[in-house]
């Protein structure tokens, strides 16, 4: 979990709570070998980017509620959207990691 600028939690709370890991501002897991880089602001992609950490995979951000992806050199960067459709649609985003398939979804063509 990355922190966004309208939280309705304290981080003392979050800290605490054994069900999240909290990354502050941006993060980076492995998961099936794919290098998986998350962060709130899109103006944080680029320092992902140029981190030391390995080259990510996929970037994924928030903060503009827009559903979206793009493809940056090797990266998939993306903005899954919302779930609650703040702004936009209803939507989110499934990421295959075997076939390495990025889907972004919207909730009300589920149904």
């Amino acid at each position: 979990m990355v922190k966004g600028n309208v939280e309705l939690y304290e981080e003392p709370e979050i800290l605490n709570d054994k069900n999240f890991h909290y990354y502050e501002s941006s993060g980076q897991i492995n998961i099936d070998g794919l290098e998986i880089a998350f962060c709130h602001e899109p103006e944080k992609i680029n320092k992902i980017i140029n981190s030391n950490q390995a080259t990510p995979n996929f970037i994924f951000y928030g903060h503009t509620h827009k559903p979206w992806w793009e493809k940056r050199d090797e990266i998939i960067i993306s903005n899954p959207g919302n779930i609650s459709g703040t702004w936009y649609q209803a939507t989110f985003a499934t990421l295959d990691t075997i076939t390495k398939k990025l889907e972004l979804k919207i909730l009300a063509d589920l149904s």
